[in-house]
């Protein structure tokens, strides 16, 4: 292989592990899908996570089964969280928080796989 062959590659290695670094990557972060409630679920919510070096504006990411909604445009910055949930204003009530309500749907009490789409479809997280 030649010096310059050799450089060339080292070069986009490094680029590549610096742009990988960097990535933001956004988490199911926390589910609470069988809330103490009696009888209801209205406390059902699941929290995102930017455990990433940069900003992800999340808008027009779903989730692909239980919970029907596309979230809206919001940035997410590095080290910030995003609570969609079944009902907002239970959401407030109980705990202060102001989240995003999701369209229909719900979690099965028993257990699914929850999965989070990028606004083109790719797998961001499940589980």
């Amino acid at each position: 292989m030649t010096s310059s062959f050799l450089r060339t590659l080292k070069i986009t290695l490094v680029f590549l592990l610096v742009a990988y670094g960097l990535q933001a990557q956004v988490i199911i972060n926390e589910i609470s899908y069988n809330p103490p409630e009696s009888g209801t679920d209205s406390l059902e919510y699941i929290e995102l996570y930017n455990a990433g070096n940069s900003v992800v504006n999340i808008g027009g990411w779903h989730f692909l089964a239980g919970v029907a909604d596309t979230l809206p445009s919001v940035d997410l910055q590095p080290g910030d969280y995003y609570v969609t949930a079944f009902n907002a204003q239970a959401m407030l009530n109980v705990f202060g928080l102001a989240v995003h309500q999701w369209t229909s749907g719900g979690l099965n009490n028993s257990g699914e796989l929850i999965s989070l789409a990028d606004s083109g479809g790719a797998v961001v997280d499940s589980v």
